[in-house]
């Protein structure tokens, strides 16, 4: 039950000891007294919780919970004495969630039962959620699904190896074509081989829109980068101190998807996701710029952003 309780799930009984093999032994004997403390605490200081109470006990607690800020779901206890007097069909775990995307918190995966769980959040409640969490999630080897300021992505730590090959094998992708970094500063990117100028006209150039940048960087290697300019994202990217790897989420060679319904449903059990909860799925090009042949711009592909455009900012420095 740990991957629950790391999710903010909260298991309580109403009594937390009992003698072996004597159920019940230990009521009346003070536990209640802080269990209800712990339900009524709960129920005066969050708000928008779902109190799942199974059991002829744990029912008579909704007494301590006020309704009106909160989802109360009642039913039989799910032992295989009394499951069938109510509990099977009940699609409390399904309800719990709908209730959750509605008041904008995240979902619980409640078929987690590895170290390595699925989570799923909304924008707005990712936003909530502590530095930790977040190195959690771009650290393992599971992907993040989640929207840029061009497409839907999968995402990982630019430099862990071991998510970047699961993004290749999702994918079903070549690992030898290259992916590129979404950082909210260059500064992050380890041994890049640029010139101040070109720094600086990149940390410029950012604020036109999607533009990769494709850059030297020792060993005579090149890296991709881009630097979005979408607040939620910049949010994100200053709470870590590496870039992410970021390729769009489709299969190789394949079309994008049409749908979220539709990317959910290829890649949905395997990753992490952070949903903008807007249905529509938003493509936007970025215009692709070569920097690493020499000091000079020198256009791959032109997308949203005008090649133009860049020429003269570029003049400019």
């Amino acid at each position: 039950m740990s991957s629950w309780a790391t999710q903010g799930v909260f298991l309580l009984n109403a009594t937390l000891t009992v003698e072996e093999s004597k159920a019940g032994s230990h009521q009346k004997k003070g536990w209640e007294t802080f269990t209800d403390s712990a339900i009524k605490y709960i129920s005066e200081n969050r708000s928008n919780v779902v109190f799942i109470l199974w059991g002829r006990c744990a029912r008579s607690k909704k007494e301590l919970i006020d309704k009106d800020s909160h989802l109360i779901l009642e039913a039989a206890h799910p032992s295989p004495l009394s499951a069938y007097n109510g509990f099977f069909g009940t699609d409390h775990f399904s309800r719990a969630n709908h209730y959750l995307i509605e008041h904008n918190h995240s979902i619980i995966n409640w078929n987690s039962i590895n170290e390595t769980h699925l989570l799923y959040f909304t924008k707005k409640a990712f936003d909530q959620k502590d530095d930790s969490l977040i190195q959690h999630m771009f650290n393992n080897e599971v992907p993040v699904m989640m929207p840029t300021d061009t497409v839907w992505g999968l995402h990982t730590n630019y430099y862990n190896m071991k998510g970047i090959e699961t993004i290749q094998k999702l994918k079903i992708r070549d690992a030898s074509k290259y992916i590129i970094a979404i950082t909210n500063t260059l500064d992050k990117i380890k041994n890049l081989d640029i010139t101040l100028k070109s720094y600086s006209f990149i940390e410029e150039a950012k604020k036109l829109g999607p533009i990769t940048f494709i850059l030297n960087c020792d060993e005579s290697k090149t890296i991709a980068v881009r630097l979005p300019q979408c607040k939620w994202l910049q949010k994100l990217l200053s709470t870590i101190d590496y870039p992410l790897a970021s390729t769009s989420a489709n299969i190789s060679n394949n079309k994008m998807c049409s749908s979220k319904k539709e990317l959910f449903s290829i890649f949905g059990e395997n990753v992490h996701i952070i949903d903008d909860g807007i249905e529509e799925l938003e493509t936007i090009s970025s215009t692709i710029i070569d920097m690493s042949i020499d000091d000079n711009l020198h256009l791959i592909r032109e997308g949203k952003i005008k090649f133009k455009q860049v020429e003269e900012l570029w003049e400019k420095y």
